[in-house]
């Protein structure tokens, strides 16, 4: 007999991959907001010059490599979705 599809594991594993989503999404618009109240737009009278320019070049990297990382939950939790849907399109075909 081939295993049985936990549709409750899904719907937990969907239910944390939209907190992390809804979380990253919240962490990356707070730095964002941080960086420009704290150093205002580029250029500007706070803070200019080579290590401004570094400081932003390393915030950017961090700032892309978050939005990829909830990409990829994002990703995973349409896998989930699909996944289950199959899985109730193959139940409903058993009977």
């Amino acid at each position: 007999m081939p295993p049985t599809y936990d549709f409750e594991a899904a719907d937990r594993l969907t239910q944390q991959l939209n907190r992390l989503v809804g979380k990253l999404d919240a962490f990356i618009t707070l730095r964002e907001n941080q960086r420009t109240a704290l150093l205002g737009p580029e250029p500007c009278d706070n803070w200019s010059g080579p290590k401004r320019k570094n400081f932003d070049g390393h915030f950017r990297t961090q700032q892309n490599a978050l939005g990829e990382l909830k990409a990829a939950a994002m990703n995973l939790r349409g896998v989930v979705a699909q996944a289950t849907e199959q899985a109730h399109e193959a139940r409903k075909e058993r009977g």
